[in-house]
């Protein structure tokens, strides 16, 4: 049985538009991912919100020294809090694995093993889950 020329033509181009669409959702995932990285990078913030400032209020020099400062220290304590955050987040996680590994059977526990999460899967991420109603 043969396939017509236009079945084939058809076919090439569908699978054509489905791999651009799987190829194009991966970069655009990877672009959102970084966008956001750069977006809650405080020393990104700083350059970002100095600029708006500038460009918005027109500051003299001894005002943008000022500024520059008081957000400099804005963003020094932005990490501290963020760092501490990231820590918290980790012990609160290690409890909860604890928590579960000792409720587990040694089998499980090779099982689950495979399931935790590594150290840089363990950011402020985990925190934006919903609690079960």
């Amino acid at each position: 049985m043969k396939i017509s020329l236009h079945a084939k033509i058809a076919g090439i181009l569908a699978a054509i538009v489905l791999v651009s669409g799987f190829i194009g959702g991966l970069i655009g995932q990877r672009l959102t991912r970084q966008e956001m990285r750069q977006r809650f990078n405080p020393e990104r913030w700083n350059d970002y919100a100095m600029r708006t400032l500038q460009r918005r209020l027109s500051l003299t020099e001894p005002q943008r020294a000022k500024i520059q400062t008081a957000i400099d220290r804005a963003v020094n304590e932005m990490k501290a809090v963020h760092q501490d955050t990231v820590r918290r987040t980790r012990e609160i996680v290690y409890r909860m694995l604890d928590g579960i590994d000792s409720e587990l059977t040694p089998e499980q526990k090779r099982l689950a093993e495979k399931l935790a999460p590594t150290e840089q899967e363990l950011t402020i991420d985990l925190l934006k889950v919903k609690p079960r109603d």
